[in-house]
C-alpha cells in the first residue's frame, strides 16, 4: 500500500507556482505592449500635427493658387482689350488714310504731280498760286500728323504688348512655382497619410495584442483563484484527516498492544471458526471471503489512495477474527495513515502477506506465527470507507512488488 498524504500535501502547496509564474509572464508581455502603444500614440499624434500643418499651408496655397487665377483671368481679359484697341488703331489708320486720299484727290484734280513747285507754275494767277499752295501745305501738315498719329498708336501698341507679354511672362512663372509647390506639399501630405495609416494598423494590432493578453491573464487569475481555493480546500480535508487519524490512533494504540487469546474472548468472529487451507498455499485469512474491491484498477474511492488497489478487500465486522494466511515471522507491524493498523508476515516461499485497517493488533514482530492462528481483528483504521480486511501479497516488505491474491486464496 502506498502512502499518499505527504504526497497531496507537496501538490497542495505548489499547485499555485506555476499560475503565479505565467501571471507574472503576461504581465511582462503587457507592460512591454503598454509601451508600443504609447510610442504608437505618439507617432499617431506627430503625424496628425504635421498633417494638419501641411493642411494649413496646402489651404493657404490654393488661396494663392486662385488668386493667380483670378489674376490670369484679368490678364486675359486686359489681353482681349488690348486685341480690340488693336483692331481698332488698325481700322483708325486706314480711316485716316482714305481721309488723306480723299483730301489729295480733291485737292490735286488733274495735277500731274504734287511737288509744290509745280503747284505754283502751273497756277494761273498769283491768287490762284496762293490758295493752292494753302491747300497744298494744308494737305501735308495733315498728311505729317497723320503719319506722327500712326506712329504715336504704333508705339501705344507696342508697348501694350511688351506689357503684356511681361505680364503673360510673371503669371507663367508664377504659376509654375504654385505648381511646383503644390506637388512638393501634396507628395508630403500623401507620405504623411500613409504612414499615419500604418501606425494606425501597428496601433489597432497591439490594441488587439492587449486585449488577448489582458484575457489570458483573467483566465489565469480565474484559474488561479480556484486554485488556491482548492489547496485551501486540500489543507482543510488534510488537516481535518489528520485529526482524526490522530484521535482514532490515540485510541487504537493500546487496543492494539492489548494480546488476542485464540480462544477468541475479545476478538468477535463470525462462525468463530479457523479456515482450513485451500487448494492452494495459503489459506484463507477470514472466515468467510466477500470480495467488495478486487486487485488491480479501479474507481478511488476516497479521493486519496488513488486507483491502483494493491491488494483484495474483503467485507468484514469490526472486531471479526483474522488469520495468518500461511505460516511465518511478522516483519512489520504499526500505525499508517493510509493503510491504519497493519501487520505484514514474512513467509519461506519468498512472499509477504499484509493485513491493513485492523482494529486491533495481536501479534509483535519478530514473533512466529502459524497458517490460521489469529493475529488481529477486522477493523476501519486509516484512509478506510468502512469495517473491512484488505489483504495483500507481495515479493518485498517495503510495499512494493504485489500480486494479485485471488489464485493464491483459490477465488479466482
Amino acid at each position: 500500500m502506498k502512502k499518499y498524504i505527504a504526497l497531496l500535501s507537496v501538490i497542495s502547496i505548489t499547485a499555485v507556482a506555476p499560475l503565479t509564474v505565467q501571471a507574472d509572464s503576461i504581465d511582462s508581455k503587457i507592460n512591454e505592449v503598454d509601451t508600443t502603444i504609447n510610442d504608437l500614440k505618439q507617432q499617431k499624434q506627430s503625424a496628425e500635427n504635421k498633417l494638419a500643418a501641411l493642411d494649413g499651408q496646402i489651404a493657404t496655397l490654393e488661396v494663392e493658387v486662385e488668386k493667380t487665377l483670378q489674376e490670369k483671368v484679368a490678364l486675359e481679359q486686359e489681353v482681349t482689350e488690348l486685341l480690340n484697341d488693336i483692331d481698332n488703331l488698325t481700322k483708325a489708320i486706314e480711316m485716316r488714310t482714305d481721309k488723306l486720299s480723299e483730301q489729295a484727290r480733291v485737292t490735286q484734280v488733274n495735277q500731274a504731280s504734287n511737288s509744290l513747285l509745280q503747284v505754283v507754275l502751273d497756277s494761273e494767277n498769283i491768287s490762284d498760286a496762293v490758295t493752292k499752295s494753302f491747300a497744298y501745305g494744308k494737305i501735308m501738315k495733315a498728311n505729317d500728323e497723320i503719319a506722327t498719329s500712326q506712329k504715336e498708336d504704333k508705339e501705344e501698341l507696342s508697348q501694350k504688348k511688351a506689357a503684356l507679354e511681361e505680364k503673360l511672362v510673371l503669371v507663367e512663372e508664377k504659376t509654375a512655382s504654385l505648381k511646383v509647390q503644390q506637388d512638393d506639399l501634396n507628395a508630403k501630405r500623401y507620405d504623411q497619410a500613409i504612414l499615419k495609416k500604418e501606425v494606425e494598423a501597428n496601433l489597432t494590432k497591439e490594441t488587439s495584442k492587449k486585449d488577448s493578453l489582458l484575457k489570458e491573464k483573467a483566465e489565469i487569475e480565474e484559474r488561479q483563484r480556484k486554485a488556491e481555493e482548492a489547496a485551501k480546500e486540500k489543507a482543510r480535508i488534510e488537516a481535518e484527516y489528520a485529526k482524526n487519524i490522530a484521535n482514532e490512533q490515540e485510541q487504537l494504540v493500546a487496543q492494539a498492544q492489548t494480546p488476542i487469546s485464540n480462544g477468541g474472548s475479545t476478538v468477535i468472529d463470525a462462525g468463530n471458526t479457523t479456515p482450513q487451507a485451500t487448494s492452494g498455499a495459503f489459506c484463507s485469512p477470514l472466515s468467510s471471503l466477500q470480495v467488495t474491491s478486487p486487485y488491480g484498477y479501479r474507481q478511488d474511492p476516497t479521493g486519496f489512495s488513488g486507483n491502483r488497489h494493491d491488494g483484495i478487500d474483503f467485507a468484514g465486522v469490526t472486531g471479526q477474527s483474522v488469520f495468518a494466511s500461511l505460516e511465518g515471522t511478522v516483519v512489520a507491524s504499526g500505525f499508517d495513515g493510509s493503510a491504519g493498523n497493519y501487520i505484514i508476515i514474512q513467509h519461506g516461499n519468498g512472499k509477504y502477506t499484509y493485513y491493513l485497517h485492523l482494529s486491533r493488533i495481536g501479534v509483535s514482530v519478530g514473533s512466529g506465527v502459524s497458517t490460521g492462528q489469529v493475529i488481529g481483528a477486522v477493523g476501519n483504521t486509516g484512509n478506510s470507507t468502512g469495517s473491512h480486511l484488505h489483504f495483500g501479497i507481495a515479493t518485498t516488505p517495503n510495499w512494493s512488488g504485489f500480486m494479485n491474491p485471488a489464485p493464491f486464496l483459490g477465488i479466482g
